[in-house]
């Protein structure tokens, strides 16, 4: 249950860097992204920051990789741990 909480967590993360990118490249600035996605401005900083490192594509993959892994430990196809352990390190 833990992994799967940590899953969801950094998906959270990941998704919002991914969403700060698309709508920052559109010409959008940090306060009118916040509205538009409904979040403080202080995260919508900290993701458009941490998404510099990152291509769409790269994000794309990782939020592809922990949703299997989040089915795959749903439906009792493995335990997880190390998984997401090996996921993490690739990221």
């Amino acid at each position: 249950e833990q992994v799967v909480h940590m899953i969801i967590l950094l998906s959270n993360k990941i998704r919002l860097m991914y969403q700060v990118k698309i709508l920052t490249n559109k010409g959008n600035s940090d306060q009118a992204i916040s509205k538009l996605l409904k979040v403080h401005e202080y995260p919508v900083k900290l993701a458009r920051e941490a998404g510099y490192k990152y291509s769409e594509n790269h994000l794309l993959e990782v939020l592809e990789r922990l949703s299997k892994l989040d089915l795959d430990i749903k439906s009792g196809e493995t335990v997880g741990e190390v998984e997401f352990e090996t996921l993490l390190a690739s990221i």
